[in-house]
């Protein structure tokens, strides 16, 4: 009898156990299985992380998509030619400053405190002509003086701080002349058009609006460097100029 019941007793703990481990099996499929899920959940919110991030990137680099439906682009002056290219900087990329005259002020002596920095930390970014064939410590000191309009050593350094493309376009009576100033690959650009005015080399920023009023607060100021369709609208937009400057001079006899 004791057999009998010693017997069963242990048939009983071997069912029991027999129980558990299938429960425990079942359990561990459902686990395995939430845990599948879970890793495709994690990996999407990963790739939405990442949408997001680059959204983010795309709005604060100032680059805004532009539908040509409706696209009006004209260049937007500066005051004075000795401080035009710093000017259109500023309106390109801290249009805030603007508003005052004195931040205005400040904001170009920062900019030329900029130039000399990179030029200084930087000087690999640098040929020697960018610099007027002049070593770095003295071409800061040509930066630093309120009258140097700035050139190529400036658009170097502005690009690379900004992280943008410049299309520096040359306009006038005798010239065309088109040049992409850029030390690496970058997603927004701007259009510096560089004229002549009494002698001296001037400024002024090619924007875009879908304003009718032209309001300055809605000027789109950097686009796309796969915009291929602006890049090609300003060009046509500056030789149709320069050929309507160049046969006023041809009727008036100059």
């Amino acid at each position: 009898m004791y057999e009998e019941d010693r017997s069963k007793y242990f048939d009983e703990l071997e069912e029991q156990r027999i129980s558990y481990e299938e429960k425990i099996k079942k359990i561990e499929e459902e686990r395995d299985l939430w845990k599948s899920e879970a890793l495709k959940w994690q990996e999407r919110a990963h790739k939405l992380e990442e949408e997001i991030e680059a959204l983010r990137k795309e709005l604060s680099s100032g680059v805004v998509p532009v539908s040509p439906k409706g696209l009006e682009l004209f260049t937007r002056e500066m005051s004075t030619p000795k401080q035009s290219l710093y000017e259109c900087i500023l309106y390109a990329f801290e249009p805030q400053l603007l508003e005052n005259y004195l931040y205005v002020k400040r904001g170009i002596k920062s900019l030329r405190k900029l130039v000399s920095h990179f030029i200084l930390k930087e000087p690999s970014l640098f040929k020697k002509e960018d610099l007027d064939g002049k070593i770095p410590e003295e071409y800061i000191k040509i930066v630093e003086d309120d009258n140097h309009p700035g050139g190529k050593a400036e658009l170097l350094a502005f690009s690379h701080f900004y992280k943008c493309g410049i299309w520096k376009i040359e306009s006038d009576r005798d010239n065309f002349v088109t040049e992409y100033i850029a030390r690496g690959k970058y997603e927004r650009m701007i259009f510096l058009i560089q004229s002549k005015q009494k002698g001296e080399n001037k400024f002024s920023l090619m924007v875009g609006t879908h304003s009718r009023d032209k309001n300055p607060r809605e000027d789109i100021r950097c686009f796309s460097t796969a915009d291929n369709y602006v890049r090609n609208k300003v060009f046509n937009i500056i030789q149709e100029s320069r050929l309507e400057l160049e046969n006023f001079f041809t009727m008036s006899g100059e």
